[in-house]
């Protein structure tokens, strides 16, 4: 891959894969086998680090759009994100107790969240700004206690 040190660097980017799990042996990590992934964005260098701009990802049932802009060369990281879904399901990641059974609706795919609060509270209790919004979520709708 080519260098991005100087503002104005550009690449194009575009990842298609069967799964994340596969993704996830490149850099060696471990992720659940959900896909097929498909995802193209421009990574440009910005002041202190990068910016992920026409960011398109498809993931399964999931969607993500938007830009991240992430300042890794100050202390603490800054990272600001402007992002919009119509469907993100976390269910894949979430670390299940092995005695623990799904919800009825986590079975018929009608609860993208968990039976208990979502993480979002580590989000809240975060130092950072953030706003969390979503629109008509219907029995989508996250626990964000």
């Amino acid at each position: 891959m080519a260098a991005l040190d100087g503002e104005g660097d550009e690449i194009t980017v575009t990842l298609k894969a069967p799964d994340l799990k596969q993704i996830g042996r490149l850099g060696g990590n471990e992720l659940p086998p959900v896909g097929p992934v498909d995802l193209t964005m421009k990574i440009s260098a910005i002041e202190d680090g990068h910016k992920l701009s026409a960011l398109e990802a498809k993931i399964a049932r999931s969607d993500l759009k938007g830009e991240i802009s992430i300042a890794h060369q100050r202390k603490p990281i800054f990272i600001k994100a402007g992002v919009s879904s119509s469907l993100l399901d976390l269910t894949p990641f979430r670390k299940q107790d092995p005695d623990e059974k799904p919800t009825p609706e986590e079975e018929a795919g009608e609860r993208i969240f968990f039976g208990h609060s979502a993480p979002l509270r580590a989000v809240a209790n975060s130092r950072c700004r953030h706003r969390l919004s979503g629109g008509n979520t219907g029995k989508r709708r996250a626990d964000a206690a």
